[in-house]
């Protein structure tokens, strides 16, 4: 009983898998990071916000308005990466803004 031939990757295609690999892992680290680099800037623009002395309400409009800008720039560097034909620096921002995402569903209507 013959095996039949597996199909053999070359190293092209093996190179350009792990590119795509690491690039899903940057962009997933960038999508992540990008909440807390605009939470900073708010923080900075505005010295007087004190997210202790928030109330829940004031908290959950102050995060889900970081969220929102958060989203639209994790949308944009989503394009630039399928511009660039970078798949997986896209695939990973656009896992990092299904989390932001669901993050600002939940404190938009759910908290």
């Amino acid at each position: 009983m013959n095996k039949p031939n597996k199909p053999q990757i070359t190293r092209e295609e093996l190179r350009i898998l792990k590119r795509n690999r690491k690039e899903q892992w940057v962009g997933i680290v960038v999508a992540l990071v990008i909440p807390a680099f605009v939470a900073s800037i708010f923080k900075e623009r505005y010295p007087l916000l004190d997210l202790t002395a928030m109330n829940n309400v004031e908290f959950n409009f102050f995060i889900s308005n970081v969220l929102m800008i958060s989203v639209i720039l994790n949308s944009i560097i989503f394009g630039i990466g399928l511009r660039l034909k970078r798949d997986g620096l896209a695939r990973g921002v656009l896992l990092g803004s299904f989390a932001a995402a669901a993050c600002l569903i939940y404190f938009k209507f759910i908290a």
